[in-house]
């Protein structure tokens, strides 16, 4: 996360403290209704706060794994309140895929060569 997205996002970069979250240390970036928290030693996302229409939301982002050159949450959970709304699970990750250059042609990408070719499940 940049300075600048997290600028427009009103996160207030001047606030921060430690904490301790699912057992990890993390640094939390914030005021209380909009923050967001990143693990000290992955230095990985761990959770995002924010206002919602009917009150806080919180994503949090679970079961890291390294994807080629990245580090991709295998599950993205959403709470309202304490509520959860939202869970999504990310099976199919690949990485240092060539796509077909087609595919971002719009009159043509229907015959370019897809790059899902068979279900890989995890």
């Amino acid at each position: 996360l940049t300075a600048a997205v997290r600028r427009r996002k009103a996160h207030d970069l001047g606030q921060a403290r430690q904490e301790t979250w699912n057992g990890r240390p993390t640094l939390v970036v914030g005021a209380d209704g909009n923050q967001f928290w990143v693990d000290r030693e992955q230095m990985l996302l761990a959770r995002l706060i924010r206002p919602g229409r009917d009150g806080t939301l919180e994503s949090r982002y679970l079961n890291y794994e390294r994807i080629g050159a990245a580090w991709v949450p295998r599950r993205i959970e959403t709470y309202a309140g304490n509520a959860l709304t939202h869970r999504h699970e990310l099976r199919q990750i690949r990485s240092n895929i060539s796509l077909d250059t087609l595919l971002f042609q719009p009159d043509d990408w229907t015959r370019a060569r897809h790059w899902y070719q068979t279900a890989v499940l995890r």
